[in-house]
């Protein structure tokens, strides 16, 4: 099949991010994005994506940013997943530093396939970044009580 996606920014990002998800992609002229996919289900949950049509049906897209920089993140509740994904959402690869939610990363892994998992933050990674470590710059993911288990929800489903 083929899909026609309008990113909300970066294309030449967005078509680096897509690229292990489609067998062939290509930005064309005015900014979108030509692929061949398997299955419109493959773009649903990529970062970046404003919308995009396949065989004449217009999807939306996750919108945010694409993935283009560093931080790192422990999991180890619903609330750090639900930041986890929003951070994913906003543009950043996660590497994991502790987890003790091995499903919940899984599931945001179909958001960001990049997400990667390290033994203890490492100046070798270049990672000046962190979520929810300290001795880190904060990247300023928040999140309101009341939307914690809606965002998680959003992830696991």
């Amino acid at each position: 099949m083929e899909a026609l996606i309008t990113p909300t920014e970066k294309p030449e990002k967005l078509l680096t991010n897509i690229r292990p998800r489609v067998k062939n992609a290509e930005i064309q002229q005015g900014g979108k994005i030509k692929a061949e996919i398997e299955s419109p289900e493959k773009l649903e949950k990529v970062p970046g994506i404003k919308e995009y049509m396949v065989d004449g049906e217009r999807f939306k897209g996750l919108g945010g940013s694409p993935i283009d920089q560093e931080a790192y993140a422990k999991i180890h509740s619903r609330e750090d997943v639900a930041k986890a994904f929003l951070a994913t959402a906003s543009g950043y690869i996660l590497v994991i530093t502790s987890c003790s939610r091995d499903w919940d990363l899984k599931m945001l892994r179909k958001f960001n396939p990049s997400i990667k998992e390290v033994s203890q933050p490492d100046e070798v990674f270049g990672i000046d970044q962190a979520l929810n470590l300290e001795d880190f710059e904060d990247i300023g993911i928040e999140i309101e009580e009341d939307e914690i288990d809606i965002v998680y929800r959003q992830v696991v489903s």
